[in-house]
């Protein structure tokens, strides 16, 4: 009954350390005195002389399994199989009981069962038994660095005539053994230390010097009996023995770049990574080497390449790269490797047949190795000299694309490779060129760019200064000449008002070129049919400058009067003149800067020092609203009731760890204490609903439980508006400062099961080593996940969700860990 008996080989692997003690009651569950609970079944535990006994009974079956006699020729297959899970669970009881240390005897019959498998050369029978073996033999090796199981001698013997599949087994046990063997006599150590376990080793063996250079010499000609998998796992011992053979670096990089360069470029990678980390001298030639053949295999194939597959061909050239260009560096070799570089960046150029995904990824690499030159070669030259072919490559691109009607949907694609590189300085070459880029696409197909540009900056906030300025760059090329006229088409504005409006939002853009965009495309009447709701558009845009440029209303006065005038003298419908008069009359206030902190709820400048003195608080603003004065608010006296004032004494700001979400009042002044609060929570988006809460009485530093509803955990900004009594009996409302919903907050609040809602997502992305580590899982509601896994050793993150929009920003909340 084989198929019970396999059941019972995994049961005794997976449950041996509980077979062995029966202690059924762990650590948590006992009282101080170790006792089990009060009326619960306590089982006893076993002295050491009945836990030796189990193991023994435990081994004996698994041993009897693997030296059972031939079964049926029709279950052949299937008994073969059993034996071999007999052989790695036995493997991994021993190991985890340390039987070298307490079962010495045990282990040593184990080995040599094991060895006496491993001595039957050339059987065809047994072949997948005869490579688990020598897999469990590794195993011991590598766990056991004091003991020796396997005599080197004999392994080099076996390897050379063994002729079936089961030689990838015996080539990494001897690259395990000789490894140990010349690490050992490298720390001084001169051998192992197996004893009576150490397999007898003839008398007269050849040296120790010439039985390592036999090792090396056969690894290296049967290099390509190895799985990709097996020259990874045995690449760290195989270069400790070439090591010790001292074999030339050359000829051993040749070996690995002839076998792998064409069939497996990212094992190349890999292995050159091992060099590296083994202490060999890896030359920038060899790096470009084998990022010559990660490109060529990203290139020739990407039409049949999976997505995946072709962002870790890339991630890794470029990584590959960036060591090479510190290596030339190094050298005073950079005039070499910016050629080399630029060659490789050309030829990863995309080119018509290219699928969306690998144009993308394709013009990300090759910015992303402009930025690799332009920080590792000679004073940028070689970057800037790149940056210029690259912008006409792929403006010949576009005409192409466009010319054969396929351009529109490789907008997207053309700025997602370009978005990240619009958040850097402007000042670098390959922000300029990601830049140029994405003005090609702002005339073609203004739709979906403004799309992707306002996606941008509103998942951006108002933090990311190189961002705006970068996309008030963009927009620049609709400032009016003297004559009137634009670079770009000024009918093409109305698409990009939703960008416009997030520019306007930052304090730190200067406002007045994009008041000239919009004082053009007024004044020339190219609104359309749709020109009652542009105007409305345009009028929000003064209210937005308005209300985020207070202190600098007087400088922008002019501009301001001269767009309200215009929108004034389009518009038709009597709302719409009204707000332009009212506006007007507020730009040429003399309290123009307290009528907008006022006016718009601008809290954040009044804590400062506004135009025409300092506001000391809510009084000065209330005391100096409504007086007469020339060119003020028409028919506003001393004696109209003054509105409720900004909230300046406090503001909420979101609390820092823990699960859920919870807001903190904060204040400049400790001792602040209101009463009956009321916090209510505004959200620009639908997505994102938060509940008010009421406190009966709050100081600085109180923490309140917020219980928000999520539909999509994308990121939003929050406006609290906040109702109050003072301690004098004064009723206050108003604005406190936005707060910034992001990423961070949404996996606090994420719970449930993991299950995914539809079909994950992959993509990769390459990070600090070590960044993350490991595998880590996280929640986003309302039933969202993101599933995060990072090699340790390369630095590739893979990241997997079921609400793709999550990968647009998560960038963000990794960079912050």
């Amino acid at each position: 009954k084989l198929d019970l008996a396999r059941d019972l080989v995994v049961f005794l692997e997976e449950n041996f350390a509980r077979l062995a003690t029966l202690d059924q009651d762990p650590p948590a569950h006992r009282t101080d005195s170790g006792a089990a609970p009060q009326g619960e079944y306590a089982a006893p535990r076993l002295d050491q002389n009945q836990q030796k006994s189990v193991l023994f009974a435990i081994c004996e079956t698994l041993n009897a399994i693997i030296v059972a006699p031939g079964q049926n020729p029709k279950c052949r297959r299937e008994s073969l199989q059993l034996r071999c899970q007999a052989v790695s669970s036995l493997t991994v009881i021993l190991v985890t009981c340390n039987a070298h240390g307490t079962y010495r005897r045990l282990l040593s019959s184990f080995v040599r069962l094991l060895l006496g498998i491993v001595a039957r050369i050339g059987a065809q029978s047994d072949q997948q038994l005869r490579l688990v073996a020598c897999e469990s033999l590794r195993v011991l090796e590598q766990e056991h660095p004091e003991a020796s199981f396997v005599a080197p001698a004999h392994i080099l013997s076996h390897c050379e005539c063994e002729a079936t599949s089961a030689l990838q087994g015996y080539l990494c046990l001897l690259a395990s053994v000789f490894g140990k063997r010349s690490r050992a006599v490298r720390d001084g150590g001169g051998g192992s230390g197996g004893g009576e376990i150490e397999e007898a080793e003839s008398a007269g063996r050849p040296s120790l010097e010439d039985e390592t250079r036999q090792a090396a010499v056969l690894l290296l000609e049967r290099l390509e009996v190895l799985s990709p998998a097996m020259v990874l796992g045995a690449s760290g011992d195989f270069l400790s023995v070439a090591r010790a053979a001292r074999i030339n670096q050359r000829d051993l990089w040749a070996s690995f770049y002839s076998l792998l360069h064409v069939l497996n470029p990212l094992l190349l990678s890999q292995v050159l990574a091992s060099c590296a980390g083994a202490g060999y001298e890896v030359t920038a030639r060899e790096r470009l080497d084998a990022a010559r053949a990660l490109v060529a295999s990203a290139t020739h194939n990407s039409v049949c390449l999976p997505p995946s597959r072709t962002r870790q061909c890339l991630g890794k050239a470029l990584w590959v790269l960036a060591g090479a260009a510190a290596t030339a560096a190094a050298s005073n070799a950079v005039g070499d490797f910016d050629k080399e570089a630029a060659a490789l960046a050309l030829a990863l150029f995309p080119n018509g047949g290219d699928p969306r995904v690998a144009v993308s990824c394709k013009l990300h690499a090759c910015l992303r190795l402009v930025r690799v030159l332009e920080r590792g070669g000679a004073g940028g030259a070689g970057a800037q000299d790149l940056s210029g072919a690259l912008l006409g490559r792929l403006e010949r691109f576009w005409g192409e694309q466009c010319r054969q009607r396929r351009s529109e949907p490789l907008v997207a694609p053309i700025y997602r490779a370009c978005r990240d590189f619009l958040r850097e300085d402007p000042a670098c070459t390959s922000a300029s060129l990601a830049r140029e880029a994405t003005e090609i696409l702002l005339d073609s197909y203004p739709e979906p760019t403004s799309r992707c540009l306002d996606a941008q900056l509103s998942a951006s906030g108002r933090g990311c200064g190189f961002l705006h300025e970068a996309a008030a760059g963009l927009l620049r090329g609709w400032l009016p000449h003297a004559d009137g006229t634009s670079r770009r088409d000024a009918a093409l504005v109305r698409h990009y008002l939703p960008c416009l409006h997030k520019l306007l939002s930052s304090p730190q853009l200067d406002p007045r070129p994009l008041l000239s965009i919009l004082l053009n495309y007024v004044r020339r009447g190219l609104m359309g049919q749709g020109e009652w709701a542009e105007l409305g558009w345009v009028l929000r845009l003064v209210r937005q400058c308005l209300r985020h440029h207070a202190t600098s209303v007087r400088a922008l006065r002019d501009d301001l009067a001269e767009l309200l005038v215009a929108i004034s003298e389009r518009a038709r419908d009597p709302d719409t003149k009204d707000q332009c008069r009212l506006y007007s009359q507020v730009v040429a206030s003399p309290e123009a800067t307290k009528l907008c902190l006022l006016m718009f709820d601008a809290d954040a400048p009044a804590r400062g020092k506004a135009e025409g003195g300092a506001l000391k608080g809510r009084e000065g603003v209330k005391r100096n609203l409504f007086r007469r004065a020339s060119g003020g608010l028409a028919g506003a006296t001393a004696s109209v009731e003054a509105p409720p004032a900004l909230v300046t004494d406090f503001w909420v700001e979101l609390g820092d760890g823990g699960e859920g979400m919870e807001c903190v009042l904060r204040s400049e002044n400790p001792e602040l204490t209101v009463f009956s609060l009321d916090l209510a929570f505004a959200c620009e988006s639908e997505n994102v609903a938060i509940e008010g809460v009421h406190l009966p009485v709050a100081s600085s530093g109180a923490a309140v439980r917020l219980r928000p509803s999520v539909s999509r955990p994308l990121p939003a900004t929050v406006e609290p508006r906040a109702t109050y009594t003072d301690a004098e009996g004064r009723s206050w409302s108003g604005a406190l400062r936005p707060i910034s919903l992001g990423f961070e907050h949404f996996v606090s609040l994420g719970e449930g099961e993991p299950k995914w809602a539809r079909p994950p997502v992959k993509c990769v992305k390459k990070l600090e080593r070590g960044k993350v580590g490991g595998r880590s899982l996280l929640l986003l509601p309302p039933k969202f996940h993101v599933l995060l896994s990072q090699e340790e050793e390369t630095g590739e993150c893979t990241i997997e969700t079921d609400f793709w929009p999550a990968l647009e920003y998560i960038d963000d909340y990794l960079e912050s860990l």
